[in-house]
Formats: C-alpha cells, structure tokens, sequence
C-alpha cells in the first residue's frame, strides 16, 4: 500500500459575491423537483437552481452515482445536458471536470442560478446576464479547475509514470495494437478538483481511468470497448485551515470492488469532497491506497495490463 502526501497552494482571490440575493431554500434534496429553464431568446435550454447552495448540493448528490445514473438523470430533465453532447464541447478543461459537474450545465456550457446566467471558459465561470439583461462585460463569480499536485516528477517512455504535469499522479502503460498504426496507452490517474461559485467551494479527489491513442494533435480517448477491473482499499484525510466539512465517497476501509465491461470513455471513481470556505491557501490530501486496476480492451487479451498500487 502506498501512502501519498498530495499538497496543494493556490492564491484564492475573494470572490464578490456576483449575483443579487440568493433566494434561501432549506429543503431536502429532491432530484425531481430541479426544472430546466427556457431563457429568452434562441438559446439551449438550462438547468435552474434556487441558489448556489442548491447547486452544490445537487452536484454532490450526482457526484455519488455512477455514469448511467447521472445520464439517466440529465434524460430526464428537458435541456441539451453537456453530458449528452460532449461530442460537441470543444473546451478541453471543462471536458477534463467530473461528469457530474458536467451533468448541470447544458451544451453550450451555460447555467441559471438564481437571477443570474452563468457560462463556464477555460476553467473560469462568469456570469453573462442578470434578470434577463445580457452584461457588457461578463463577471467573474468563480472557478472549476484541476488543482495541481506537487509531487516528485518522474517518466519512462513505457510503462509506469510516476506523475503528470498539470493534472495528477499517475500510472501509465504504453502499447502497440498489431492491427493499428497508432499508439495506445492505458492511464490510472489520481487527481484533484476545484470549484468555487458565489465563495462557496469544493474540492474533489478521484482516480481517472483511461484508455487513449496518439494521433497527429496529441493524445485522445481511443473509444474501443474494453473491459475494468477495480479493487482499491485504504482511506484519505485532509489537513489545513478554512475546512468546513470531510466527506469520503465509497467505502476504503471495507474495500471497493467493481467489474465494467464494455467501457468506451474515461470512467472516474470519486474518492472523497471536501468542502471548505472562500479563505482555504493550503492543504494536503493524505491519502493511503493499495489495491489494482485492471484494464483489457474486448476481444485482445494481449492488450491486458495489471496496475498495482
């Protein structure tokens, strides 16, 4: 088992609050009872939510579930969900955030919070137009980003990688497939999240699991049916100030086992959130985790690869 001190600096700027008074909503979270919103004009339709509050809290609930049920959801709300059309997003960072976070907003990248319509870019959320009035000039309200984690670098040009610049830990394994002329690789990466909205913030730990080749342009999710085979145990914390509150998503200590066959896109498994104020600088994950991930592509057992960690 292997334990890893994931540390984690950022200026976090204060964030005026950009939207008028939010209208307070105290109720139980009801998955049902979120409407999409038809805003004037001829845009896609978007998500509505009462408040920033009720945002987090139908992400968190969504962050739990697995991607048919969060696909299942956004099926049932009357909006173009990004998480449908992901075919059609051509911004890499909001692609490289957790689908549940991708769930909320619609497929030009749009959401309504209260008065406000907010539009995610690169990485930064603005908000666009305030009781039906579009701005001049978009307001920054707010981030959802990888968080970079500091840890020695280390590369080889198969096999094991010990750390990715800019987006996590990870392990990867490069291979040729006889009947192609690309290269492919199989990527286990942990990594972090981080989202503000109106000085309300989360940050999120999960692995990414992977399955890529190389064209002309870089590397690109290889879309082959392949089949997953997880088992991981161990447990995370959290130090530093301005926390709020510790979550773990599944269960270390007792062990996550899961089969998934048929795979064609990254799968992530959420670890653990925590929620922290506006003020948070600095903390680190301390994270301790064994166990191994499997992944082989259908029908090619040569392909198979055993991660251990």
């Amino acid at each position: 088992m292997k334990k890893l001190y994931l540390a984690f600096y950022s200026i976090c700027i204060f964030l005026a609050a950009c939207m008028g008074n939010e209208i307070e909503n105290n109720e139980e979270y009801l998955p049902q009872s979120k409407e999409a919103l038809s805003p004037v004009g001829e845009e896609s339709l978007m998500l509505y939510f009462n408040s920033t509050a009720d945002f987090f809290q139908t992400f968190h609930q969504l962050l739990i579930e697995d991607e048919n049920a969060q696909l299942k959801w956004v099926s049932n709300k009357n909006f173009e969900a990004l998480l449908s059309n992901t075919q059609l997003c051509t911004d890499s960072t909001m692609l490289s955030m957790p689908k549940a976070f991708q769930a909320l907003f619609n497929k030009d990248l749009k959401v309504n919070i209260n008065d406000s319509i907010i539009h995610y870019n690169q990485g930064n959320l603005y908000v666009i137009e305030i009781n039906n009035k579009k701005l001049k000039s978009p307001i920054l309200c707010g981030n959802g980003n990888i968080d970079l984690i500091q840890v020695p670098t280390t590369r080889t040009v198969s096999g094991h990688v010990g750390f990715d610049e800019g987006n996590g830990l990870n392990h990867q394994y490069e291979f040729k497939r006889p009947q192609s002329k690309y290269k492919y690789k199989y990527v286990n990466q942990l990594r972090s999240y981080r989202i503000i909205i109106n000085r309300q913030a989360s940050a999120i730990l999960a692995f990414m699991i992977k399955f890529e080749y190389k064209y002309s342009a870089g590397w690109k999710n290889a879309g082959l049916p392949r089949n997953l085979s997880i088992q991981l145990s161990g447990g995370a914390s959290v130090q530093g100030n301005g926390i709020l509150a510790y979550h773990e998503l599944f269960p270390f200590n007792s062990g996550y086992v899961a089969n998934y066959n048929n795979i064609t896109d990254p799968h992530e498994v959420p670890l653990a959130r925590v929620d922290f104020d506006n003020n948070l600088n600095r903390w680190i994950w301390d994270v301790a985790i064994g166990g191994r991930i499997t992944q082989v592509v259908v029908g090619e057992s040569n392909t198979s690869w055993t991660d251990i960690w």
